[in-house]
């Protein structure tokens, strides 16, 4: 309960609006592309997978709100078996996307919140689903969820040097789903950073045979204890290098955002996806704005930015061009539609957010307009990245779904979902699936193990378009880079 009493003003925050359960709410009349089985995209569409999924007031995030608001109140007694039971097959329904908290006007952190109540129902001692209690279990004492054996943790390598290199200074961390069930994306970023490293644009790197589970899945499950025991493990073996690159978005937003707030010692490395490692090699991101700009750009394309605006600033200078990764190859293989992970848009869009709000105090230049609004700025870059780098592959065209960036629709893989409820992560995958055909796109690609795992499996059990065809961007990168 300790955890879920530390948002106690957040909750009273929460009005009942249910704003939160829809997707483009501040844009009622915008209009998607083409149609789908007969319905135009348009509008305010309902975005919580748990809520389209069951209906029930309980299952968008008002409800789950007032739920936790209810146990503070002493409302619903967690100590009694019958009621946390009901609790927990409502609240673990939820796949912790974050899309509420991106729609909701009062900022609430609604994932923190959801986490920190299944905390509490753990800690009462709710009976957890098999799968729920297995992935603890087998992570506490395997280091992994998947009940394999952590000698072959590393077997997928290649290039065996790289394993526990003396001289590195970035680490890879490749986390359990790429070591024991991706191997391809696993061994298409080693390939990258080796190519990378051949070319001079990083320095040595390695893989670590003694990397453990970094704890998402039992984080997102409120079973703190064990998350807490690989954390620990986790920051003594990283805090050695300087940089630690990840390809699964799970695993950096986990050894980021929750590592950060949970670990009671200092995280002295950058973690950094390997997709925001190579934007900044392929990419101008303008030092004043930050913003991403072509290699080629004369200007930065923020009309507003302080320095390089073509509206009287001045071009960039010679050097900015100079050194950068270039893809030579011709992508042939169709147009491509971009899924948003949501552990690398909208948790961490919302983790960009609440850092802006902790630096205003109302007063002189750290307002809400010079601290909030930036922060907007900042968030919509991080939505750009990717999709910067597809507008520089030669040949690919990129279509977009109707709800992207902070307002994509989850694939329903992630907060114990895909364990627990695995028939409702592929209807939620199937969803997603549908409005990624509506764009015409032969390609569906993301950036995240889980996101491709999920969204690969609902294509094949419902046969749908892109059966074979939902890929990894750094599997692709990996094939175009020289």
């Amino acid at each position: 309960m300790e955890e879920l009493l530390k948002f106690k003003d957040d909750l009273y925050k929460c009005i009942h609006c249910r704003a939160c359960r829809f997707a483009y709410s501040g844009e009622p009349n915008r209009e998607g592309l083409g149609e789908h089985n007969g319905v135009l995209y348009e509008g305010m569409m309902d975005g919580c997978p748990a809520g389209i999924e069951y209906g029930w007031e309980g299952y968008w995030n008002a409800g789950r709100m007032w739920i936790a608001r209810a146990v503070l109140e002493g409302d619903l007694d967690i100590h009694d078996k019958k009621t946390r039971q009901e609790i927990y097959d409502i609240l673990y329904r939820c796949p912790t996307c974050g899309l509420c908290s991106m729609q909701c006007e009062n900022n609430l952190p609604t994932v923190p919140i959801n986490e920190a109540l299944r905390a509490a129902l753990v800690e009462a001692g709710v009976e957890l689903l098999p799968k729920h209690k297995g992935l603890r279990d087998l992570i506490d004492t395997k280091n992994n969820p998947y009940n394999e054996e952590h000698k072959n943790r590393t077997a997928w390598v290649t290039d065996k040097s790289k394993i526990d290199n003396p001289n590195a200074k970035i680490a890879y961390f490749v986390g359990c789903t790429a070591a024991y069930r991706m191997n391809d994306m696993a061994r298409a970023t080693e390939d990258i950073l080796n190519k990378l490293q051949k070319k001079g644009y990083i320095p040595d790197f390695t893989i670590l045979s003694d990397e453990v589970c970094c704890g998402s899945v039992i984080f997102r499950t409120g079973q703190l204890d064990v998350a807490k025991k690989v954390m620990r493990i986790n920051v003594e073996k990283f805090n050695k290098y300087e940089t630690v690159v990840f390809s699964c978005a799970g695993c950096y937003r986990t050894m980021k955002i929750d590592y950060e707030r949970f670990s009671e010692v200092e995280l002295k490395y950058n973690p950094k996806h390997v997709i925001e490692l190579i934007a900044e090699l392929m990419l101008i991101k303008c030092p004043a704005c930050g913003k991403w700009n072509d290699p080629d750009a004369e200007y930065c394309g923020n009309d507003f930015c302080p320095k390089y605006s073509k509206r009287g600033g001045v071009p960039f200078p010679a050097e900015f061009h100079e050194n950068k990764l270039k893809i030579e190859k011709k992508w042939t293989k169709g147009a491509v539609t971009w899924h948003d992970p949501c552990h690398t848009v909208r948790h961490f869009c919302h983790y960009l957010k609440d850092k802006a709000i902790d630096e205003v105090t109302g007063e002189g230049d750290s307002n809400m307009w010079r601290t909030y609004v930036p922060s907007k700025f900042e968030r919509e870059r991080w939505i750009e990245m990717p999709r910067a780098i597809i507008r520089n592959i030669p040949g690919m065209e990129l279509k977009e779904m109707y709800r992207i960036g902070e307002n994509s629709l989850c694939c329903c893989a992630g907060g114990g979902v895909k364990a627990g409820y695995p028939d409702f992560a592929l209807e939620g995958a199937k969803r997603r699936i549908e409005e990624a055909e509506a764009t015409g796109a032969d390609i569906l690609m993301t950036a995240c193990p889980f996101c491709e795992l999920n969204m690969g499996q609902a294509a094949e059990e419902f046969k749908m378009k892109f059966e074979g065809k939902v890929l990894d961007l750094l599997e692709i990168l990996n094939e175009l880079i020289d």
